[in-house]
């Protein structure tokens, strides 16, 4: 009987190593046809989940035995960290995105996550008010109230140009890669520097919000695409539980919060002062993908081969994602999910009955982030394998 650390890695090395493989070799082909058209191209991997996608494509090319196309590096940035950059130049989308996040939450509450002081008596009088595009934009216009925001906004607008210019150099196209669904981040780079030509390179490209704005045409969904697979598609069905994804990519590692000079006058990224780093997180299911990667991989399919070989994968990703098993539950859950955009707070992907008994079933699946496995650990096997079926019917129809 394999405990659940063993359980972890084997889930990591036969199901999700296979499928970061299909992902691989999309990237790399797409950076050999990149260079072809584009030499002048570098490369950025967006931190954090960046970090990991990196070591795992030096992995993948280990495995395969090829060198990497296109000079490559990993930016450190995150999406508070680009409003920060994007909003003093051109405020529109970037106050859109940042009025969106604190949605429902009160104007102090911005304030602290901006990492300004909310207590100052210049706000007594909005302090408690719920964030609004309109509202936001008085207190930014406003000549002494937003006096701090603008200097913020104006410091970091500089800063984060600079930071990203060490990185482009001369080139004149940048291909970005992370774990993707909406591209947000890319979408605020685009219109901030569109001197340069973009291109988002992604595990997954998800249009969740409903919406297809343009810079979707610039993005790849290497192994989920609305575009390509269909909102209907098994591959799309995966995405049920996308935070296996990010959980696997996610390192132990702070979020950037802004950018700042250092002694030697050099922009670098400011991380969160306040992460507490996780204690006894198991890596076994990312160790797990990062050996598959490093073993000798045999000639690619090509052809019918290719694709069966290809649908295989995400069968089973599928299986594992829709009706797991309890003790499958155990070895694919990963701890809470943390706030992000300067929040604080975090979201359980699972809530064990036994540590919440004060909800009842119902409420911890519509809690849970993978509610076909919080359905798992509510009822025996003979109820549950129906109720993820009829789940899985559900958000297949409705998709």
């Amino acid at each position: 009987m394999l405990d659940v650390p063993q359980r972890r890695a084997l889930f990591a090395s036969k199901v999700l190593g296979p499928v970061f493989k299909v992902f691989f070799d999309g990237l790399n082909d797409r950076l050999e046809a990149v260079r072809a058209s584009r030499p002048d191209t570098i490369v950025l991997y967006q931190a954090r989940a960046g970090v990991r996608l990196l070591e795992l494509n030096q992995a993948y090319r280990q495995g395969v035995g090829t060198l990497p196309p296109l000079p490559e590096a990993i930016v450190y940035i995150s999406r508070l960290s680009a409003i920060k950059g994007c909003l003093y130049e051109k405020p529109g989308l970037a106050a859109q995105m940042l009025v969106s996040e604190y949605a429902h939450l009160t104007i102090g509450d911005l304030l602290i996550g901006l990492g300004l002081d909310a207590s100052d008596t210049r706000y007594d009088n909005i302090r408690n008010s719920i964030v609004q595009y309109d509202s936001f934009m008085e207190l930014y216009m406003d000549r002494e109230k937003g006096r701090e925001l603008r200097e913020l906004f104006c410091a970091q607008s500089g800063y984060f140009r600079e930071y990203l210019q060490s990185l482009v150099g001369e080139n004149g196209k940048v291909v970005l890669v992370d774990s993707g669904w909406y591209g947000s981040t890319q979408q605020l780079l685009m219109e901030q520097f569109p001197e340069l030509e973009w291109e988002g390179l992604y595990y997954g490209k998800w249009r969740y919000r409903r919406q297809r704005p343009n810079h979707f045409d610039s993005m790849r969904g290497l192994c989920v695409d609305d575009d390509q697979h269909g909102v209907r598609s098994l591959r799309q069905l995966t995405l049920v539980y996308y935070h296996l994804i990010e959980g696997i990519l996610e390192p132990d590692i702070p979020s950037v919060t802004g950018y700042r000079l250092d002694q030697n006058e050099v922009v670098v990224p400011v991380f969160d002062a306040s992460y507490q780093p996780s204690s006894g997180v198991d890596d076994g299911m990312y160790e797990g993908v990062l050996r598959h990667l490093k073993e000798k991989q045999p000639a690619r399919q090509v052809g019918l081969a290719s694709r069966l070989s290809k649908s295989l994968c995400f069968w089973k990703l599928a299986v594992y994602i829709l009706l797991p098993s309890r003790d499958d539950v155990d070895a694919m859950t990963f701890p809470p999910r943390s706030s992000d955009m300067g929040k604080s707070g975090s979201a359980s992907v699972i809530y064990p009955p036994a540590t919440h008994p004060a909800m009842s079933a119902m409420q911890r699946i519509n809690a849970s982030l993978w509610k076909p496995g919080q359905i798992s650990l509510e009822f025996p096997r003979i109820l549950s394998l129906p109720l993820q079926l009829a789940f899985c019917i559900k958000r297949f129809v409705g998709a």
